[in-house]
């Protein structure tokens, strides 16, 4: 993916916005934009049970990553 999501290196020192809000019980959705450049992100958290879905999304590529996450017992 050529153009996946971004390091902070690449956006270090740019403006940076940022915007988050439930869409329903289960899921939160953060928008990251950088501003002054093509970067525009979207990161969508859903809790169910005890697990976690990431879906990180670049908004002008359209190349997307999925993280699935489960809670640990210790």
């Amino acid at each position: 993916l050529d153009h996946a999501l971004r390091t902070e290196v690449e956006t270090a020192g740019q403006s940076v916005g940022m915007r988050g809000s439930w869409t329903d019980e289960q899921t939160f959705l953060i928008e990251y934009d950088t501003i002054t450049n093509r970067y525009g992100y979207q990161l969508q958290l859903r809790f169910v049970a005890n697990e976690m879905t990431l879906v990180a999304s670049d908004r002008i590529y359209g190349t997307s990553v999925t993280i699935l996450g489960k809670l640990q017992n210790r």
